[in-house]
């Protein structure tokens, strides 16, 4: 049954108004927040010469929510492992602000492993590779642990 059709038949014992914003609500469609397009990637300014930043936002596979609180950080550990990775102490280290981003500054020229690990979400791995004089971002995406 089409809206016009609903509104029609029911307009006398359900007002106008409240069907129209009934149908609007059912009609919506979902769209990610705008974490996921790069709002929340934290500004950093230029990298020295010869270094790099990355910059990223941390957002629910599902969802497309930040995540908050979570630890971002450089691994020895290849990205097939399993469980959370040990953390590079040479290394930066970030935590994820309320908007899901991070930043990892100062990073010298070259591949790592960057690794991911919250309480509520599966551990992640992505293999980076980082050039001289470029601020990198990278959008990491866990999938919930209640998640099938």
């Amino acid at each position: 049954m089409t809206i016009a059709r609903l509104t029609a038949r029911r307009v006398g014992r359900v007002p106008r108004r409240l069907l129209l914003l009934a149908a609007a609500a059912a009609c919506r469609t979902v769209s990610l927040p705008a974490v996921v397009q790069g709002t929340g990637v934290p500004h950093v300014d230029p990298p020295p010469t010869g270094r790099a930043h990355i910059i990223g936002v941390v957002a629910d596979s599902a969802t497309g929510y930040p995540v908050v609180g979570a630890a971002v950080y450089f691994t020895r550990d290849s990205v097939l492992g399993t469980g959370p990775a040990r953390p590079r102490t040479d290394m930066p280290r970030a935590t994820t602000d309320r908007s899901g981003g991070f930043a990892l500054r100062d990073v010298a020229p070259g591949e790592y492993t960057l690794a991911f690990s919250d309480l509520d979400h599966f551990p992640l791995r992505e293999v980076v590779i980082v050039r001289a004089d470029q601020v990198r971002s990278v959008v990491l995406r866990p999938r919930r642990r209640d998640t099938p």
